[in-house]
Formats: structure tokens, sequence, C-alpha cells
């Protein structure tokens, strides 16, 4: 699950992941190491939580800032269904003490064209192809059927909707939705090419999205900033820029920053913001609370 990143990325960071015993595939690391029943918070999400290009993410940070086990739950590409068909996943969230869901991207959601394992990779129904989620999509948004792909987004945002829904219902502990993007959730997806079409990470997903399924989380938390983007790809050796080579399907040209994945930056005020609610303290301007009650603030004090 993260050892691709691992792979690709090991000139410039070593994400020190490890195994947790009945979950299988590999974690984030570094290993907590007070993972006490019923004390530690686990991080559910994908490549922003897991943290690419980030030596401590906001999972480290609120873990180390409150005193407790911090399990980062972010696989790479994951939606909703990731989760949902990985029962050992729930299992492990609910034995702890809060969970804090990121909002995932809708382009790694099924629907009648195209079937996934919960992740963005892709297979067309029809032929069996796989591609990632982006050359997949530019090719329906090529045949110019604004009919066809309207109801393909209309029956993904749906599915999206009813995933997340059962998520956060299979989720017992107390729960916070974290929305972590450069963007808001205001968008509106545009047929001219599929950057316009899915927006910016969470891709798909807008705030009509947000307002059907943030009611099933006990309080929603926005972090929206682009603070140290794009972020310079330096060695972890000789301390120079260096570059990365990008998924084939992608063109698989070479980068040498990141523009993607949110900077250590935007980790860092993810924690901020993230650790203002949990400890009952002020949120200024660069986010949003809606908090339903006060009932959060007491699991930490």
């Amino acid at each position: 699950m993260g050892q691709g990143y691992q792979d690709r990325d090991a000139e410039i960071i070593d994400y020190q992941l490890w195994k947790e015993d009945g979950i299988g595939g590999v974690l984030r690391g570094p290993k907590p190491d007070n993972l006490i029943e019923g004390e530690y918070i686990s991080c559910v999400g994908a490549a922003q939580t897991f943290g690419c290009y980030v030596k401590s993410t906001y999972v480290e940070k609120i873990g180390k800032s409150l005193g407790c086990g911090a399990l980062n739950m972010g696989i790479s590409g994951a939606g909703p269904g990731f989760f949902l068909s990985r029962p050992a996943f729930v299992e492990k969230v609910n034995h702890g003490k809060l969970a804090i869901i990121q909002v995932m991207s809708g382009r790694s959601v099924a629907n009648s064209l195209y079937s996934t394992n919960g992740k963005e990779m892709l297979v067309r129904i029809s032929d069996g192809v796989k591609k990632g989620a982006a050359p997949m999509y530019a090719e329906l948004l090529q045949s110019k059927n604004s009919q066809l792909i309207s109801a393909v987004l209309h029956e993904t945002r749906n599915n999206w909707v009813s995933e997340y829904i059962e998520l956060l219902n299979r989720i017992t502990v107390p729960k916070i939705l974290l929305w972590f993007s450069v963007r808001t959730p205001e968008y509106s997806a545009n047929l001219n090419n599929v950057h316009d079409f899915f927006g910016e990470f969470p891709q798909l997903v807008n705030r009509e999205m947000i307002n059907l399924i943030k009611g099933y989380a006990d309080d929603y938390i926005e972090c929206t900033t682009d603070a140290g983007m794009p972020q310079k790809l330096i060695s972890q050796y000789t301390g120079k820029p260096v570059t990365i080579n990008k998924r084939a399907d992608l063109g698989g040209n070479k980068k040498s920053y990141n523009d993607y994945y949110p900077s250590p930056e935007m980790h860092d005020m993810a924690a901020k913001i993230i650790l203002e609610k949990l400890k009952g303290g002020y949120c200024d301007t660069t986010c949003a609370i809606d908090s339903k009650s006060s009932w959060i603030t007491s699991l930490f004090r």
C-alpha cells in the first residue's frame, strides 16, 4: 500500500513503513509505541494522510502533542470503499479512542462504467482495460457525450455519498470528518479537460456532497491552505534537488517538485487546527469547524 511510495521516493524520504498484526500490508511510520486499547487516535485517509514527502505528518504531530498513540491509516489512492472492503481496518479504528476520517477522492469510487478495488486504479467494465482514474476519465471526456458524462458523474457522486455514510456508521468511536485540501469544497465540474472535471483533491467532491455526509460524523473540520506549495524535492542524502518519475499512465515525465500532495507546511496547519479543536481552543480564519457539541474536548482534557 505504501511500498510504491517508498520505492518511488527512496532518495527523498524514509517513510519508516511497518506492519500491524491483523491488518495486512504496510502502514506509514514511525510505528507508534503506545497503541493502548481505547487510548489511541486513528487517522483514516489517502495519500494526504499518509504524508508523501513529509517527514512529520499531521498524524504524528497530534499524537506527540496529546501524548497518545496516533495510527496513520493513510492508504495510497484510497476512497471510502477501500476501508469498507477491509473490516480489519475498521475494527482497529473501533478499538481506539477517536477517529479522524479524511475526505477522500470521488475518483476512487466505482460506477456503471468502471469497477475499482476502492483505490484510484479503475477497470473499464466493457473491455477489462485497467488505467488510472485520470486517463480513464480523460477518454470519457473525449467522447463528447455530455449526457453520458453527466450521468456517470451523478452516479459516482451518489455512490461516494453512500459509501461515506456506511463507513461513518461502521466507525463507532467518536469521529471527526476532515477536509484537507488546497481548495474549498466549492467547485463545479467542467467538461473541458480532466483536471477541470475532477477539480483539485479530493477529486469530484463538492459542498453538496459534504453536506450530505458530515452529519454522520461528530464534528467536521476544514483545513484549506496551499502553504509551502509547490514543494522542492530534496535528497535526504546530499541535500540537493532531485527528480522523480511520474507514473507511466500519467505521462511518465520527471518532476523536481511536489505540486500535488500536501506540503510539510500544510501538515503543520492541519495539526494545528485539529489540536485546537481537540483541546477546545480558538480556531483562526484558516479553517472552518462545524461543531455540534463540546463532547470532544473532554476526551483530551
